[in-house]
């Protein structure tokens, strides 16, 4: 049909404003009501509608079906009816309209997208998928692509919505009448490309989506615009036949991207026994992986390549000391005992100073050791080095102690270099803890190879939740240089956690983070996590937004992970590595005691 004027009056209830699309027997307006409020409406040809487009008692598909959803990450319905435009009868279909864009056009316009929006973005809409899934009589979308997926920017916090419900049936529907040339073929499943559409056809479409936000390319990419519509599916299912495609070998070694890209494979499984069976499965293994990075060690962005940082890379929008919020008094010590040094070599030099040869950061599990090592890398601009125990161990007798000689050249040839040992005490524990000769050997190559290695110009950081484990000659001056405690997140630190963990989740627009932080001391990350999705799932519960009053209520039942006696440990530690009076409340472990002039 040719396109309405502006302000035509449909039904009159809605003003055209402009058209948005325009297609074979769907036209799409942004409207406006009477109170300046505006929506999006579909308006259908019912003349040129094909009757695949019709249920059994001749409603069409998409009205039926979405004016019955209520789910934050679906498209809202708003109202449906029928009206006479030129004498001709047409349905109207109208939603809330959505001020954003779709994931194509984010992708078209951002350089680089992080890991944890990523993340983000597809867990949402398998939550909306997994609201369809599982309603009485379930719906599949059937055409989940970069276009039917919007980011809602009406908020403060973007969120996803699942729209053009068009193609969506119910799961008995037995595939019969959707036109393949309508869709965007390289989502679809093969199962679907052969007309069998199927909850696994939605899932692999999410898989497809997660790969082409990491890639930048649809899985298994093939031009097929040249071809006809059966040559365009017989060439996407031969393509599908290779190997996945990774088109950059970097990614694959973000210790992250591998356990993703070990999902995506799974969800892009031509194998049905050996793919996703439901929504649930595919958003628990994300999960595991966003709350990996969206803790206070949020790695955002960050790629590796062998294990070492590579800063031409990073994708954070804040680098350095400035991503950390809070923990000024920490920030200062750092930066005077080790930034100031490491930046400006030379003038240190003309005082009789070195680059120390490393530091320890000990205190509580999930108070940003791993974060804060990273982000000092970045203020300096040092390669970086990350480092796991699984990184060094081996079946292999010296097999550990070649890999740690192996680490240290490679820093030396890129210096200056930090290597950051994550949970130190796996591999640096005390040698009378073992009568392991080979382990005792692992704990001699790194006394050895911490000697004057910041002359060298290499700085270690070593992270620990249990110094009294690490070997005491490890510890002492010339070696470690300085032990510092990290506490658990302060007052700044916990609202930034409470922005971060509530991000994505529906919520009051006047949340109080002020009031949650004070009512949360002494919590660490993982404690404020549990408390936003405690949280979320009471809204749930009642499909209502997080209140203040949720969050408090939930706090108020919820304690620190950190008991009496883990604060009086790290005291102790903090009081001892500073030569402090040593609170005799708490007995230290027997047999570990530090020779400061060792």
């Amino acid at each position: 049909m040719k396109s309405l004027n502006e302000h035509y009056i449909i039904d009159n209830k809605y003003f055209t404003q402009f058209l948005l699309k325009s297609g074979e027997f769907i036209t799409i307006y942004r409207v406006k009501d009477k109170h300046n409020v505006n929506y999006l409406l579909k308006l259908y040809d019912l003349e040129k509608l094909h009757k695949e487009n019709f249920d059994e008692y001749g409603n069409i598909y998409e009205i039926e079906i979405v004016k019955n959803l209520s789910h934050p990450n679906i498209e809202v319905f708003v109202d449906s009816g029928n009206t006479i435009i030129n004498d001709k009868n047409y349905l109207y279909l109208v939603f809330k309209y959505i001020s954003g864009e779709s994931l194509a056009e984010y992708l078209s316009r951002t350089k680089n997208i992080d890991l944890y929006d990523i993340l983000s973005f597809t867990m949402q809409i398998l939550e909306g998928l997994s609201y369809l899934h599982n309603l009485s009589r379930p719906i599949l979308h059937n055409s989940i692509n970069m276009d039917n997926i919007i980011i809602d920017e009406s908020s403060k916090v973007p969120s996803i919505k699942i729209v053009n419900f068009h193609y969506a049936r119910y799961s008995n529907f037995l595939g019969n009448g959707i036109n393949l040339d309508d869709l965007n073929l390289l989502f679809v499943s093969n199962e679907g490309l052969n007309g069998k559409f199927s909850i696994q056809n939605d899932i692999y479409s999410v898989g497809a989506i997660l790969y082409n936000l990491i890639y930048r390319i649809p899985p298994w990419f093939i031009d097929v615009s040249k071809l006809s519509s059966q040559e365009k599916i017989e060439a996407i299912i031969r393509e599908r036949m290779k190997p996945l495609l990774l088109i950059n070998d970097i990614l694959c070694n973000n210790i992250h991207y591998k356990s993703i890209l070990n999902i995506i494979n799974k969800a892009l499984n031509p194998n049905f026994d050996d793919a996703y069976k439901d929504v649930y499965n595919f958003i628990e293994d994300l999960k595991k992986e966003f709350n990996s990075i969206s803790s206070y060690d949020f790695k955002g962005g960050v790629v590796y390549e062998n294990n070492r940082l590579t800063f031409d890379n990073l994708t954070n929008k804040e680098k350095g000391f400035s991503a950390i919020a809070g923990m000024k008094e920490l920030k200062e010590i750092l930066t005077t005992n080790v930034i100031n040094l490491l930046k400006d070599p030379e003038g240190a030099k003309e005082y009789g100073l070195t680059i120390p040869n490393g530091m320890l950061l000990f205190g509580p599990p999930g108070c940003g050791k791993t974060y804060i090592s990273e982000k000092l890398a970045e203020e300096v601009n040092f390669n970086y080095y990350f480092i796991k125990s699984s990184d060094l161990v081996s079946p292999y007798a010296f097999e550990t102690q070649k890999k740690i000689g192996k680490l240290f050249d490679d820093a030396y040839k890129n210096k200056p270099s930090i290597i950051c040992f994550d949970e130190f005490d796996s591999y640096a524990f005390r040698k009378d803890m073992s009568n392991n000769a080979i382990m005792t050997g692992v704990v001699n190559e790194i006394l050895t190879q911490l000697n004057n290695c910041g002359k060298r110009g290499v700085f270690v950081i070593a992270t620990t939740n249990n110094p009294e484990l690490i070997e005491k000659s490890i510890l002492r001056k010339g070696r470690m240089d300085l032990l510092i405690y990290v506490p658990p997140p302060d007052y700044e630190a916990r609202k930034e956690l409470f922005k971060l963990y509530l991000k994505d989740k529906p919520k009051d627009f006047n949340i109080n983070y002020d009031e949650l932080a004070n009512l949360t001391d002494k919590y660490v990350a993982s404690d404020i996590e549990f408390i936003a999705i405690d949280a979320a799932r009471e809204a749930y519960k009642f499909k209502t937004n997080i209140t203040q009053k949720i969050l408090i209520n939930i706090i108020g039942r919820t304690r620190s992970s950190l008991s009496d006696e883990d604060n009086k440990k790290y005291d102790f530690y903090k009081d001892f590595f500073n030569g402090s009076t040593i609170n005799t409340n708490y007995r230290k472990p027997i047999g570990f005691r530090i020779n400061k002039d060792d």
